[in-house]
């Protein structure tokens, strides 16, 4: 049973059942799951798993994050609620997003995720 029925048959509609199928963890359909781990991907340059706030910070001054202030990435980096050792992992990172992006339409979800990667 998904966690979100609606949304299931929306993205069953747009994209096939199995893109739709939502992750039980996290509530993400496979289609945005996949484009998150990508984008976590480039950001964890190292590919270690993990995302340093020296990493985030680092992608965020490339990928238009000038605008953000040390104290604003730091609050951001928080939102991610990493673990002990400051590290955000893919879990975490996929958290914060089925979060973030749980009222968004796809076409924003797509958006979103093209602007980050661009």
């Amino acid at each position: 049973m998904p966690r979100d029925p609606v949304q299931f048959i929306i993205d069953s509609v747009q994209y096939g059942v199995e893109e739709a199928k939502q992750d039980p963890a996290t509530g993400l359909p496979v289609h945005r799951k996949t484009k998150l781990l990508e984008l976590f991907r480039v950001i964890d340059k190292q590919d270690t798993g993990r995302i340093s706030f020296r990493s985030m910070q680092m992608y965020a001054n490339r990928y238009g994050g000038q605008t953000l202030g040390p104290e604003e990435l730091s609050s951001i980096f928080t939102d991610f609620k990493a673990g002990s050792d400051n590290l955000i992992t893919q879990d975490e990172f996929l958290v914060f997003f089925s979060r973030v992006s749980k009222t968004i339409t796809n076409a924003q979800f797509e958006s979103m995720v093209k602007e980050m990667l661009n």
